[in-house]
C-alpha cells in the first residue's frame, strides 16, 4: 500500500543521485511512497516495477535503477533466503516523521540477513549509469571509480553517514570526541548492528536534529567529554537507562544550579556515567 511521503528540499541537491540517470532519481522518490513506517520494502525487481512503474515493460530498467541507487547507499538490499530480496532506504527516519508509526514486519528479515544483493557494475558502466547518449561506458574515469568502490565497500553506509553527522557535532562543539571512518572502529560496527536490530533505538538515533538541540542545552553532555558515538549507540548508564532515549526526553538538559551546586551536580554525573 503506497503512504504519503514528504521530499526535502535537500534532495535535489544531493551530489549523488545528481549522478544517477532520471529514472533511478525517479524510482528513489517511488520507493519512499512504497516503503513501510521504518523504511523497509520488498527489493524483488518485479514487485518494484509493479508498485512504483506499472505501465513500464522494460524490467531491466529497473534492476538498473535499483543497482544505481545501491552503489550510492541510498538503499540497501539484503537476501534473507533465496527469492526473497529485502530493501532499505537508508536514511529514511532521517528525513521522514510518521503520525503512529506501525513495526516494521520486514526489519527482522532485513537485520537477520548478511547475504547482500551485489551491484552490477557492468549494467551500470554500459549504460553510463543510465544514460544512453553518452554511449558504452560513462565516460566520466571518476564516476566508474566511485561506482567499483561504492560496490566493494561492505561497510553500511548508513553507519559512515553517522559518523559523519557524529563529526560534525564535534565540529560545532557539541561534543568532544571525534570517530574515523577509514574504515568506522570495530566496536563502532558492532555497536551500529546492535542498534538497527533495536527499533527503539534505531528510531532514536534517527532523530539528528532533535538529539542536536537537546544537545545545545546540556553543558553536561558537550562539556564533560563522556558522550561518544559508541555510547550513543544504544549505550546504558548504571541505572540501565538508554542514554539516547533519556537524552531525547530532556534527562541531560542543564537546570538552574549555579556555583557550587553546579559544580557537584556535574562532578556527580560525570562520576555515574565513568563506566557507563
Amino acid at each position: 500500500m503506497a503512504r504519503i511521503r514528504s521530499i526535502k528540499p535537500e534532495f535535489w541537491q544531493s551530489v549523488d543521485l545528481a549522478k544517477l540517470s532520471e529514472h533511478a532519481r525517479l524510482m528513489a522518490i517511488a520507493l519512499l511512497n512504497h516503503s513501510d513506517d521504518e523504511g523497509y520494502f520488498f527489493a524483488n525487481v518485479a514487485l518494484v516495477r509493479a508498485a512504483c512503474f506499472p505501465f513500464d515493460d522494460d524490467s531491466t530498467t529497473c534492476r538498473r535503477s535499483i543497482d544505481e541507487l545501491s552503489s550510492v547507499g541510498y538503499i540497501e538490499v539484503r537476501i534473507p533466503s533465496p527469492g526473497k530480496e529485502i530493501g532499505r532506504v537508508v536514511k529514511f527516519l532521517q528525513h521522514q516523521r510518521i503520525d503512529r508509526p506501525k513495526p516494521s514486519n520486514l526489519a527482522d528479515l532485513f537485520e537477520s540477513s548478511k547475504d547482500r544483493r551485489s551491484v552490477d557494475d557492468t549494467s551500470l558502466l554500459e549504460q553510463g549509469t543510465g544514460n544512453r547518449e553518452q554511449g558504452a561506458g560513462t565516460g566520466n574515469r571518476e564516476v566508474e571509480q566511485d561506482c567499483a568502490a561504492n560496490a566493494a565497500d561492505t561497510i553500511d553506509p548508513g553507519l559512515l553517514d553517522f559518523c559523519d553527522w557524529w563529526n560534525s557535532l564535534q565540529d560545532a562543539g557539541l561534543v568532544r570526541s571525534r570517530v574515523t571512518t577509514k574504515p568506522p572502529a570495530e566496536t563502532l560496527r558492532k555497536r551500529w548492528k546492535t542498534a538497527q536490530r533495536d527499533h527503539t533505538i534505531r528510531n532514536a538515533i534517527a532523530r539528528r536534529d532533535d538529539i542536536k538541540a537537546r544537545l545545545k542545552q546540556s553543558s553536561f553532555a558537550k562539556q564533560s567529554g563522556w558522550l561518544t558515538a559508541a555510547k550513543l549507540l544504544g549505550g546504558k548508564n548504571q541505572d540501565h537507562e538508554v542514554i539516547v532515549v533519556k537524552l531525547l526526553e530532556g534527562g541531560y538538559e542543564d537546570r538552574e544550579p549555579t556555583g557550587d551546586a553546579r559544580t557537584i551536580a556535574n562532578l556527580s554525573a560525570v562520576e555515574e556515567f565513568a563506566n557507563g
